[in-house]
């Protein structure tokens, strides 16, 4: 027996809805874990300059604090505009 045409048509439209909700889902994961990577990167360099610049007594401790603070706030920043993004 054969399926009628509506039928047929309705899969091919679903087919085509499901492959670019595929693509669209892995290049945002490919964008977070950029992201992710980046954020991690610049924290960690904001604590090694922290570190550096405490021992030599530069710069006060508290300043290093915020810029600790602002560093994970960008990576929880860019996870949220990613986030926003996909919804």
């Amino acid at each position: 027996m054969r399926r009628p045409f509506l039928f047929d048509n309705t899969l091919c439209y679903v087919h085509r809805n499901v492959k670019f909700f595929y693509h669209l889902w892995m290049s945002l994961s490919w964008v977070t874990i950029r992201l992710e990577i980046m954020g991690s990167t610049v924290l960690f360099l904001v604590a090694v300059f922290a570190v550096f610049l405490n021992q030599f007594g530069r710069v006060n401790p508290l300043l290093l604090g915020v810029a600790l603070v602002y560093a994970l706030q960008l990576t929880a920043l860019f996870q949220r505009c990613v986030q926003g993004r996909l919804e």
